[in-house]
């Protein structure tokens, strides 16, 4: 999407991006829409936080209780505009009956997927399986 900034807005901007001083409410709702989705980066220094936020759709006047994208200190979220009918956004859950924890996927698991399963795609439920066994390799040393 094209944005168009006033030069106000472009001032707040580069102020925020040499001294992190916070961009003025009231400058960042100019000329932009009521709502906007959160957008995060999606790596492992996301906080938790902002992972949960991600793809949600927010209202300028109503943050949520994490502020808004880009004001907590080091954070690189950013808020993308968002217009009924035209923003393509997604709330994904993701559920899994293992919890989180130091077992991750290797590239084992990967290269013989792609080996022995004539070139079908990997699913969440190939990763979960995979978390499984190396938990019980894991548990069984």
């Amino acid at each position: 999407m094209n944005m168009i900034h006033t030069e106000a807005y472009r001032t707040a901007f580069s102020a925020y991006l040499r001294k992190g001083t916070p961009i003025p409410l009231s400058l960042k709702q100019a000329g932009t829409t009521a709502r906007y989705v959160w957008r995060c980066q999606g790596d492992h220094f996301v906080r938790p936080a902002h992972r949960a936020n991600d793809g949600r759709v927010f209202a300028w006047d109503n943050p949520p209780d994490t502020c808004h994208p880009g004001e907590d200190y080091n954070c690189r979220c950013a808020a993308d505009p968002y217009i009924l009918g035209e923003t393509e956004f997604a709330l994904h859950e993701y559920t899994s009956d293992f919890p989180s924890g130091p077992v991750r996927c290797g590239n084992r698991e990967f290269v013989s997927h792609y080996y022995f399963a004539d070139g079908r795609a990997v699913t969440l439920g190939h990763v979960d399986k995979w978390r499984s066994q190396r938990r019980i390799d894991v548990m069984s040393m």
